[in-house]
């Protein structure tokens, strides 16, 4: 029985397509897993942290990837306490209920009613720009990073926390 030759063009194009592949996979960021702060997140929720700005800021954005995007959503954005002062459809919604968990700067409680409108809420509280959070009366404006957060809450720092933007590769050097 004749032994078969392979044909060294296979090879080449076999391990082309595996480095293609590979790398692919790195460059696009497959070799990365976004991290969640969930307790983080659940601990400025209980803290009444409040963030103000708007889907369409790349600051905010950035500060969603900071936290996690997941814990973000479940225990900032679902608990009411991420006010959108844009677009319009957000703005002009009465905050209603939501006024018992949202923090505000003290000066302004007076002004503020159920009615108070996103939009009105976001003129007296937003800063320099966004996000602006409020935390234990204080204003802050542009992201923050995980020890930032945690000095302005009382929140301990995860014991994961690595000093990365989770899910960017960024790294920001801890504070």
């Amino acid at each position: 029985m004749a032994k078969r030759k392979l044909n060294p063009k296979v090879f080449f194009i076999l391990g082309v397509v595996l480095l293609i592949a590979v790398g692919g996979y790195f460059i696009l960021g497959g070799g990365q897993k976004e991290i969640d702060y969930y307790d983080f997140a659940a601990c400025l929720a209980e803290k009444d942290a409040t963030m103000y700005g708007f889907k369409a800021c790349p600051n905010c954005a950035k500060q969603e990837h900071i936290i996690g995007v997941n814990a973000f959503e479940r225990h900032i954005e679902n608990t009411g306490r991420y006010v959108l002062c844009r677009p319009e459809s957000e703005a002009l919604k009465p905050i209603g209920e939501r006024l018992n968990s949202i923090s505000i700067l003290p000066q302004y409680k007076d002004q503020v009613t159920p009615a108070t409108t996103q939009g009105e809420l976001c003129a007296l509280m937003v800063g320099i720009g966004t996000p602006t959070w409020i935390i234990n009366g204080n204003q802050v404006s542009g992201w923050k990073t995980i020890p930032e957060l945690s000095e302005l809450s009382g929140c301990p720092v995860p014991e994961n926390f690595q000093g990365e933007v989770v899910g960017t590769g960024e790294r920001i050097t801890p504070v």
